[in-house]
């Protein structure tokens, strides 16, 4: 089976316009030819039944008054058809008196013809009439027609009608491809400018569509587009704002979606990061530069606690981790990561953070030097005690 949502509208109109044709052909290469046919033949018939019976009445008349002349002129008269092949008198002994036979046609199949009849055989229409006078049968006239007008009439009716047909079939053909190509061309045009749409080009052009269906539809098409185009610039100047205000903060800004992925990032981030603002967006946040731990040990990306599916929508999350600048050094930070919402509905989550690599540093340093005083403090402690058993050990003088 031919799926047809597959087939272009082109070949649907042609192939619709087309099945249309060829069951009109049919029907008048069928139909209008033996209707023709029938009437042809009753017309024969009627033509043939009325010269019999015209010939037998003059040639009983004949008869009758002793008149042979008016049969010769009768048979004079019958011959000016040319289409009459045959025509026999026989009287009541079956015994032929007269003949007109010039194609020399078999009398034993034609005096063979049944009685009162008219009938069709070897391609003439046959017929048998009675000769009477005064109600008493004076013998029989045969006479035969040929079918070849007839055949020949038939013949050319069917080769018009072909004709006829055919030439309205390919008319049709043209015209339907005529159609599509304007509809398939208009369509093309609202294809190209939808493509243009998805690579995000709004600056497209409209020819004039007309007031049709596809009209509506591209009238449609271009208010959509126009609305989007707005709808787009004002997003875009609400994020240049938000970045404008974003890049005076001293901290790193990142916006991640349900899935972990950066849809924003301010300029701190990506002068902490390494990468550009581009390079970042579209970044999973895990896999690009919190992979390790402090140290250094592989963190299980269902382990991340940056995974949007370990973070509680209603608390914020703070703690001090360890970051991977694009070039792979490790980075401390500090970071707070808080839900964000709209309408009921999740949006993602805001993540901010700060470097914490000179903070640690201090600390460390800091913890250094309690740990020389703790020393310290223990030699002199250690000091006391052996000045104090070596007083013990030497007497005073």
């Amino acid at each position: 089976m031919i799926n047809l949502s597959r087939l272009s509208i082109r070949i649907k109109i042609v192939a619709g316009i087309s099945v249309i044709m060829i069951l009109a052909m049919i029907f008048v290469a069928t139909y209008y030819p033996s209707k023709q046919e029938q009437q042809i033949y009753e017309a024969f018939q009627i033509r043939v039944t009325g010269m019999a019976e015209m010939i037998a009445l003059s040639t009983g008349i004949a008869f009758g008054l002793e008149e042979y002349s008016a049969i010769i002129e009768t048979f004079d008269w019958a011959k000016n058809d040319s289409l009459v092949s045959y025509i026999i008198l026989t009287d009541e002994y079956d015994i032929i008196f007269a003949e007109y036979n010039p194609d020399n046609i078999s009398v034993l199949e034609i005096l063979s013809t049944e009685q009162d009849s008219l009938m069709v055989e070897s391609g003439f229409l046959r017929c048998r009439v009675p000769i009477e006078y005064n109600d008493v049968e004076r013998g029989t006239l045969f006479l035969g027609y040929s079918l070849k007008a007839l055949q020949q009439q038939i013949s050319y009716n069917s080769r018009i009608a072909v004709i006829i047909t055919s030439s309205i079939f390919g008319l049709g053909l043209i015209l339907a491809f005529i159609l599509s190509h304007l509809i398939t061309k208009r369509l093309k045009g609202l294809q190209t400018a939808a493509e243009n749409v998805s690579q995000g080009n709004f600056d497209v052009s409209f020819e004039d569509y007309g007031a049709d269906e596809l009209g509506v539809l591209a009238e449609a098409f271009k208010t959509m587009i126009n609305s989007v185009n707005t709808n787009i610039k004002l997003v875009r100047k609400s994020e240049k704002r938000i970045l404008d205000i974003t890049a005076t903060l001293g901290e790193a800004v990142c916006v991640i979606d349900k899935n972990g992925t950066i849809t924003f990032s301010n300029p701190e981030a990506s002068k902490l990061l390494g990468w550009s603002r581009e390079e970042l967006l579209g970044l999973d946040l895990h896999a690009s530069f919190h992979d390790h731990s402090t140290t250094h040990a592989e963190i299980m990306h269902e382990e991340c606690p940056l995974n949007p599916t370990n973070l509680s929508e209603k608390k914020q999350h703070q703690h001090d981790h360890s970051f991977q600048d694009k070039a792979g050094n490790s980075l401390a930070v500090s970071y707070n990561i808080n839900h964000l919402s709209h309408a009921n509905e999740s949006m993602g989550w805001v993540l901010t953070f700060h470097e914490i690599t000179e903070r640690k540093q201090r600390i460390q340093s800091l913890n250094d030097t309690k740990e020389e005083f703790r020393l310290l403090s223990e030699q002199l402690t250690e000091s006391d005690s052996v000045k104090e058993l070596l007083l013990d050990i030497i007497p005073m003088t």
